[in-house]
């Protein structure tokens, strides 16, 4: 006889589910950004920021968000982060989640002993 040791998970709250069609709820159709794109937006708010000598409020959060966008960013130049964008924006049968996910999942050639070479 089996005994049920915890209670049943209960669904996640909204209308998100992971199926074969994307349903993201009321996130739907926002726009999303690659790692990429995000990496340049933050890092622009910041120059821009200190060259304007306004209040960085330089928090953990932002540092390591910072951090992670530099580790984990393809691209850092902003030509190349354009041609992707045009490239992904190109396969309109592609929700704008899925784009920015491909945008930020391209394979990373792999290089012994060495940080990979960003483009």
């Amino acid at each position: 006889m089996s005994h049920r040791t915890s209670r049943p998970k209960p669904p996640p709250p909204g209308n998100e589910e992971a199926s074969a069609t994307l349903n993201l709820g009321e996130f739907q159709h926002v726009d999303t950004l690659t790692l990429s794109e995000a990496a340049l937006v933050l890092n622009a708010l910041v120059a821009k920021r200190r060259n304007d000598r306004k209040n960085v409020n330089e928090t953990e959060m932002l540092n390591q968000t910072l951090n992670y966008l530099d580790h984990f960013a393809r691209f850092t130049q902003k030509e190349n982060v354009e041609a992707v964008e045009r490239l992904l924006s190109a396969h309109k049968d592609l929700a704008k989640f899925e784009r920015a996910q491909l945008g930020s999942s391209l394979p990373i050639p792999a290089v012994h002993g060495e940080r990979e070479q960003k483009c």
